[in-house]
């Protein structure tokens, strides 16, 4: 176990970014051409601060980089929780996060199921939560703190991305009837 007297390596830590990178490439295929169409054509011009198409790429590639590094944290400075049963709970939230973030992007912009994407998104940004709360408060070491605070950017997104949901759903149960 790696703890602050040896702190983990660039190497490692650039290994974690483009893990992120590779993680969020996966992901792309998802994207049908329709979907990205009727964002830009249907929903952003109707949602006020509603994100360019390019924007998405560019925020989650920062976001992945956050995500993981501080995954990476957890892991590498797992002797510093107070309890392994601690550790092991910061780590669920953080499997379960992954996959329903994996499951919001198939159902929003795959499927256009905004109201299974918005309760997707409600599980995604309550897991992102607790494992940053897990972390911060079961942990001790400033790399735990760093990991913790690692995940403010990606929950401020979550809340955002929350925003859009809602409004599609609003724009899609408007043009049902």
């Amino acid at each position: 176990m790696i703890c602050e007297s040896n702190p983990p390596s660039i190497e490692w830590i650039g290994g974690i970014a483009i893990f992120a990178f590779v993680f969020r490439a996966i992901n792309i295929p998802s994207l049908s051409r329709a979907s990205r169409d009727w964002y830009s054509k249907c929903l952003r011009p109707v949602v006020p601060g509603a994100p360019p198409g390019w924007a998405f790429g560019a925020a989650w590639s920062i976001l992945y980089i956050c995500i993981f590094v501080s995954a990476f944290l957890a892991w590498a400075y797992r002797c510093k929780f107070s309890k392994d049963s601690i550790y092991n709970a910061t780590l669920a939230m953080f499997v379960i996060n992954i996959i329903a973030n994996q499951i919001w992007t198939a159902l929003f912009f795959g499927a256009a199921n905004f109201l299974l994407a918005f309760l997707d998104l409600a599980v995604i940004f309550f897991t992102a939560l607790a494992y940053a709360i897990l972390i911060f408060c079961a942990g001790s070491g400033v790399a735990l703190t760093f990991a913790a605070w690692l995940m403010v950017p990606y929950l401020l997104w979550l809340l955002y991305a929350g925003y859009i949901n809602a409004a599609a759903i609003y724009i899609q149960s408007k043009n049902k009837n």
